[in-house]
């Protein structure tokens, strides 16, 4: 039966993707399902009068001394109603947070990605498998208790801000589920955030310049690239490092980059590659990962790599629909990825993957005057999150000094005090 509904599911949720049902048509499909399998499980306890003119159910009711009260209705369908409501109602009654989290959980898993459903299952076991919190009755679960796991769970798995960030909304987006279902009234999340248990977290101190790559350590990188590019010609990953620190692209678009994408001087990003851990195999993905198609000017720097990847290919024979592709077909994001951090350890420095390359594009970008609107335009995410998280100071120490020159020569009309000084004696 378990298996038989999981497929129901994942036909449902082929069809949700393919736009064939609606929202609404989900929701009745699900509730329907909910209905059999409490029909099926409590439907054998009603029975028909002899005359053929009544049906009855015995039903729990706290209020009789058997515990149980006989329903009579004139029909079968009015009676499975019954017998729905009386147990649905229990089994809302009865509900842990556990069993709130699967009722979110099974409609939930049916709009994200197979990725999101083994990140779901992960962080279960990271954060509340085995507490006391998941096995609590979701009715006696307040402000307080929610509090009390939050701070308890913080300091016992060390978490940081992000993590305490994703626990707690696991818990808003469980109880919110619950209140909608009619399971619960009162939200004990309402007047809480996350930021409140952030002085509880503990924060590994990362220096910034370890996110992006300084001038002097592309040069070591280009250094062994080009090295490879002589000593190892079949080798064409390589290629695609070196034309993701000029465009900026995330590994996975890079990966799914197809040459009918570079049209009128123009590269046409509206794909990626990423890795279902479900299914253990890597897919392509047509759409980018906001949704957003975006078109990027080719430079001269990538006019030049797509033409030498181009002849490469051709000369080896590994042509393809991709425009990274080898004897083994289309090169995948972790080949890439691993390619650069090789290179950083062959060279001297810190391992960095390609996306060091997409926050260092943007703060030089953003250093010579582009506005964050552009610059987020050209990479492909907000301008709230090119602020927060892919803008850093990338200004050499003689570019600092003669802004401060620059700067204090501004405030003080060219003068500085020892030339006051020499003045006035």
């Amino acid at each position: 039966m378990e298996e038989k509904q999981n497929n129901l599911l994942i036909t449902i949720a082929d069809a949700f993707d393919r736009g064939i049902i609606n929202t609404e048509d989900l929701y009745k499909t699900v509730d329907s399902m909910k209905r059999k399998e409490i029909l099926k499980q409590h439907g054998q306890s009603k029975w028909q009068s002899r005359d053929g003119r009544y049906w009855y159910v015995n039903i729990p009711d706290t209020n009789s001394k058997r515990g149980r009260r006989q329903v009579r209705r004139n029909s079968e369908e009015a009676i499975d109603e019954v017998i729905y409501e009386a147990y649905s109602g229990i089994q809302k009654q009865n509900a842990t947070f556990r069993e709130a989290w699967n009722l979110w959980r099974k409609v939930q898993d049916l709009d994200v990605s197979d990725n999101t459903i083994c990140r779901y299952k992960d962080d279960w076991k990271r954060f509340f498998q085995g507490t006391d919190f998941s096995r609590m009755d979701i009715h006696g679960i307040h402000e307080k208790e929610v509090r009390i796991f939050l701070i308890s769970r913080t300091k016992e798995l060390v978490l940081c801000r992000k993590a305490v960030k994703t626990m707690f909304s696991y818990i808003s987006r469980v109880i919110f589920n619950a209140r909608k279902e009619g399971i619960i009234e009162e939200d004990p999340t309402e007047f809480l955030k996350a930021k409140d248990f952030y002085h509880h977290c503990t924060e590994s101190e990362t220096d910034p310049r370890e996110r992006i790559v300084s001038p002097e350590e592309m040069n070591l990188l280009f250094s062994q690239i080009y090295q490879d590019y002589l000593k190892k010609p079949r080798y064409i990953t390589p290629y695609a490092v070196e034309f993701a620190s000029y465009t900026g692209m995330r590994v996975g678009e890079v990966a799914g980059l197809k040459w009918t994408d570079i049209h009128d001087g123009r590269i046409r990003i509206c794909r990626f590659e990423r890795f279902n851990e479900a299914r253990k195999v890597y897919e392509i993905v047509e759409h980018t990962k906001n949704w957003l198609i975006r078109e990027m000017p080719i430079t001269a720097e990538m006019k030049d790599v797509l033409e030498r990847v181009k002849a490469a290919e051709m000369k080896y024979g590994f042509e393809s629909e991709w425009v990274f592709s080898d004897a083994t077909g289309r090169i995948h994001t972790n080949l890439i990825n691993s390619c650069l951090k090789n290179k950083c350890k062959q060279v001297g420095i810190n391992a960095k993957g390609v996306h060091a390359f997409r926050r260092t594009l943007n703060s030089e970008m953003k250093s010579i005057g582009a506005s964050t609107a552009t610059a987020a335009a050209l990479l492909g995410h907000t301008e709230d999150v090119n602020d927060r998280y892919y803008t850093y100071d990338v200004a050499t120490e003689n570019e600092r000094r003669a802004l401060l020159e620059a700067a204090t020569g501004r405030l003080h009309n060219g003068g500085n005090l020892s030339e006051l000084t020499s003045l006035t004696n």
